[in-house]
């Protein structure tokens, strides 16, 4: 594993949904950090799952397959997975404009962008 490839995740919950926040990169060799983490989000059952991405630097098709991954079983559920990233990061929002993600996963600014949706979605 190389030294500069750092990858840090968190599981919180806001407003009884799972929160992700990855903090360094993510590729072939955090992507098992990154899934996991994931996956336990996942695993809690609940209507959606924000993954904070603003603290990325990087991420590669495996960190995509990774989001693919959890977007197929939320949505197989009918949840919602939402990745928080500004249109200023370069390296992750201009990845997941070009692999196509954010037409299927729902990319927001902010964790506020995300959990209000959420509240109109449980409120309609």
């Amino acid at each position: 594993m190389s030294e500069e490839t750092v990858l840090s995740t968190e599981l919180v919950n806001r407003k009884g949904i799972p929160v992700v926040i990855a903090h360094g990169e993510i590729d072939l060799y955090t992507v098992p950090e990154f899934q996991n983490i994931l996956d336990t989000a996942i695993n809690l059952g609940t209507r959606a799952v924000i993954v904070i991405l603003t603290d990325i630097s990087y991420i590669d098709s495996s960190g995509l397959s990774a989001l693919i991954h959890a977007y197929k079983i939320l949505t197989a559920r009918d949840a919602k997975l939402y990745a928080v990233v500004h249109h200023d990061q370069p390296g992750v929002y201009r990845v997941l404009e070009i692999a196509r993600l954010s037409s299927i996963i729902r990319v927001v600014p902010s964790i506020e962008d995300a959990l209000a949706e959420q509240e109109r979605l449980m409120a309609a």
